[in-house]
């Protein structure tokens, strides 16, 4: 699959059907998104089915199959369906929606069957569209630093999981500091910060607190002597 798609190259007549124009899509900042295979921002749709036209708001985004180009959408809904079977066969725990509904996020991996291969997800809610959105496990890389912050292999493990994890001491572009609580989000496909979780915004804070000093204060040490070895 090409990484990358030409202007000319893309489905035009459809997309017009839609209302799309390249002007419309140039002002909304949603063609550089298309050409490089990316969901757009959630823009306005109108089409018309014989003597009735539709209106809505949708990510628009683009299937390459067979070197065609197939023009997707997911239409805003009112709220996420979390009863619905993912992929058709694999369905949330009651935790799992809850934690959904607190986060936007699973909280943990979720094991969905792909026909008859069973796979590790991360999964999230696309809070623009209410849309249920599933990455693969492989797909996402936790990153070593976050906002200057150098993440301890306990705080790297519990994200990988797919757990909320709370990160002190990060520094922001005009070098202030801030913490926050932050997750693996499948949609955005990275980690990001969220909200504090349910039951979690004060004991378990300090206790994420202490248990991160106390790792930091061991990797401290660690370096010293392995210093003091070198002299």
């Amino acid at each position: 699959m090409e990484k990358q798609l030409k202007k000319e190259n893309l489905p035009w007549e459809e997309l017009n059907r839609f209302g799309l124009t390249e002007e419309k899509l140039e002002k909304t900042g949603s063609l550089e998104k298309l050409l490089n295979l990316e969901k757009t921002n959630v823009i306005p749709i109108q089409f018309s089915i014989g003597d009735a036209s539709f209106k809505g708001d949708a990510r628009v985004y683009f299937n390459i199959k067979d070197d065609k180009v197939k023009v997707n959408f997911m239409f805003v809904k009112r709220q996420p369906q979390l009863n619905h079977p993912i992929y058709g066969n694999s369905y949330l725990t009651e935790s799992q929606k809850q934690n959904l509904l607190d986060t936007g996020n699973a909280g943990e991996l979720v094991d969905v069957k792909i026909g008859d291969e069973l796979k590790k997800m991360y999964v999230s809610i696309d809070k623009e569209t209410n849309h249920i959105v599933c990455t693969p496990e492989s797909k996402i890389r936790i990153p070593n630093k976050i906002a200057g912050l150098e993440l301890s292999s306990e705080q790297k493990k519990d994200l990988a999981a797919g757990k909320p994890v709370y990160l002190e001491g990060m520094t922001k572009k005009d070098g202030q500091s801030f913490s926050s609580w932050a997750q693996v989000n499948a949609f955005q496909k990275n980690v990001s910060f969220i909200k504090a979780p349910q039951g979690m915004q004060t004991t378990n804070v300090a206790e994420h607190s202490t248990e991160q000093n106390l790792q930091q204060q061991q990797q401290k040490k660690k370096g010293k002597n392995k210093k003091s070895q070198t002299l």
